[in-house]
């Protein structure tokens, strides 16, 4: 489902703004280098790590810090929910809520399918266990934040929208 819907959304979404297309010539000449060639392997060594490192701290930095905040959120919400009146009986609006909770949590790899078999040994509906199969790991809040930050705001709400329903749906058919 992610292999078509994802991509046909992707190229819904830019249908207006095609990329322009380039043609021999509109290249910029590359300027000959003014600097000699003398440099050491140390000092290029130095540099590059240098580069390295800023880019790493770049990507770490906002990352680790959306991951903290997400993963508070997330136990908060595991906290206060009334997780066992939730999840007694499956009625749309029930699924509804737990679907739009399981979107926006943040899970790790693996997680996402033995959380569903804990409930399911557990005697959870199998209603539930398929909604959060199908949300947890899939899409979160994480990737809504950089969808919408660096992509499209509309892909972002698009995507979650979509998980949301596909969670919802599956808590009904199941």
């Amino acid at each position: 489902m992610i292999l078509l819907v994802v991509p046909g959304l992707i190229g819904w979404l830019e249908r207006d703004k095609p990329l322009p297309a380039l043609h021999v010539g509109d290249a910029c000449e590359i300027p000959p280098a003014t600097k000699s060639c003398e440099e050491g392997f140390f000092a290029v060594f130095a540099e590059l790590f240098e580069q390295y490192a800023r880019n790493v701290w770049m990507l770490a930095k906002p990352t680790l810090t959306l991951m903290v905040l997400a993963s508070v959120g997330s136990a908060t919400l595991l906290v206060l929910v009334p997780w066992n009146a939730l999840l007694s009986e499956v009625t749309p609006l029930n699924a509804a809520a737990v679907s739009l909770l399981a979107v926006f949590m943040p899970v790790p790899i693996a997680l996402d399918v033995m959380f569903p078999a804990q409930l399911l040994h557990q005697g959870i509906a199998s209603g539930y266990v398929m909604l959060l199969t199908t949300t947890l790991g899939t899409f979160s809040i994480l990737p809504a934040i950089y969808l919408w930050r660096d992509v499209s705001r509309l892909l972002a709400v698009s995507l979650l929208g979509f998980f949301f329903v596909t969670g919802w749906v599956m808590a009904m058919i199941f």
